[in-house]
């Protein structure tokens, strides 16, 4: 095909993380962006603010989603995918790391998620 392959930035991916869940933590370790609130407005703001940085456009629906799009006509399929930014009270931190990596050394496979417990108020 003549170009490189589409690879996942694990250590970009894993600050994206972090940083998100800071966002709406508070003293007990918990992450507080139930929809709406003041946490969740501060995460779509950071989201949004890294669509912009990646050269993407945004575009907010009529329901509040967020969009991020590349290249788009509003003629051609597109191909979606999404998750909530908004969360349950005193939710748990969420990471990501890599977990393995394919034989070539030009491509690495995919990621483990994995939500870490709280700690406890006394840690």
């Amino acid at each position: 095909m003549g170009s490189d392959p589409l690879r996942v930035n694990f250590e970009r991916l894993q600050r994206d993380v972090e940083e998100l869940g800071a966002v709406g933590r508070r003293e007990d370790h918990g992450v507080y962006r139930m929809a709406l609130s003041d946490g969740d407005m501060a995460g779509r703001q950071w989201f949004q603010q890294r669509i912009t940085d990646a050269g993407l456009e945004l575009y907010i629906d009529g329901a509040a989603n967020t969009h991020a799009r590349l290249g788009w006509d509003g003629k051609r399929p597109s191909v979606m995918t999404g998750s909530h930014l908004d969360r349950v009270p005193g939710a748990g931190r969420s990471c990501v790391i890599p977990w393995r990596r394919c034989r070539s050394p030009t491509r690495r496979a995919a990621s483990a998620a994995w939500s870490a417990p709280r700690p406890s108020a006394a840690s």
